[in-house]
């Protein structure tokens, strides 16, 4: 599935996987009346197993407050859910201070 998407790549606990971005990523802040527009929360997908050999590829699972980087930004982990079959999963980041 993820082969058929422009993927990003994102670091999760020191470790360089593929990812699509489903929302809120951007280069830089808005800016609004009274200052820069507080960074969205940023959605992407994951695989959690090789889609050729079934494989895991995680030893441990991403979880909340776990810290991942993305486009040169750091994020923290605020939600995951993995899909019934347990091939993918959806996290959501936020800015560290969130």
């Amino acid at each position: 599935m993820f082969r058929d998407f422009p993927a990003d790549t994102v670091t999760i606990d020191g470790g360089e996987i593929q990812c699509i971005v489903l929302s809120g990523l951007s280069k830089r802040s808005a800016l609004e009346i009274g200052g820069f527009q507080e960074e969205p929360t940023v959605t992407i997908a994951i695989q959690l197993r090789d889609p050729e050999t079934g494989a895991e590829i995680f030893t441990s699972l991403p979880e909340p407050n776990d810290t991942a980087t993305l486009a040169g930004r750091t994020y923290r982990i605020d939600r995951t859910e993995s899909d019934p079959y347990g091939y993918t999963m959806q996290l959501d980041l936020v800015t560290p201070h969130k």
